[in-house]
């Protein structure tokens, strides 16, 4: 055994659980989006190319996770990542894989930002006349081979 520093295993369950909650290509995509600003799964569903049940299945599986919060405004349901950490955390993972780990890391870019939005959650100004009115195909319940998004 290595003099190394000690981790407590309740750390390590814990991490595991965090890495968990990250593990899908969508549940990553929302907390990207998220990065820039809380949002409705609504609004997740404009950027994310998910089916509404799966946003909605992915948001849990990130908030059981700690990754994110959840809060109510009226009728609206809004999320946002749980702190700052979880922002660099994010930030870390994706300059990990694009090979800049070693280095300082900026903030990332958002791409498919979430439109802005009225209390109500629906587009407005510039974002309305971009968002389609329905749904595309590609967000759809199913794929080809009728399987479900994850």
């Amino acid at each position: 055994m290595s003099d190394g520093p000690m981790v407590d295993p309740s750390d390590l369950d814990r991490a595991v659980e965090v890495l968990r909650g990250m593990a899908y290509q969508h549940r990553l995509h929302i907390l990207v989006v998220l990065r820039a600003g809380e949002a409705t799964p609504a609004a997740l569903g404009e950027v994310v190319p998910a089916h509404p049940t799966a946003i909605s299945h992915h948001l849990r599986h990130l908030t059981d996770a700690g990754l994110i919060r959840r809060s109510r405004r009226g009728r609206n349901v809004y999320y946002s990542l749980r702190g700052e950490s979880t922002g660099r955390l994010i930030d870390q993972v994706i300059a990990f894989v694009s090979g800049a780990a070693g280095g300082a890391v900026s903030p990332l870019p958002v791409s498919g930002a979430v439109p802005e939005r009225d209390p109500a959650g629906l587009a407005v100004g510039a974002a309305a006349a971009s968002t389609p009115s329905s749904p595309s195909p590609a967000t759809g319940p199913s794929t080809a081979s009728g399987a479900r998004s994850r």
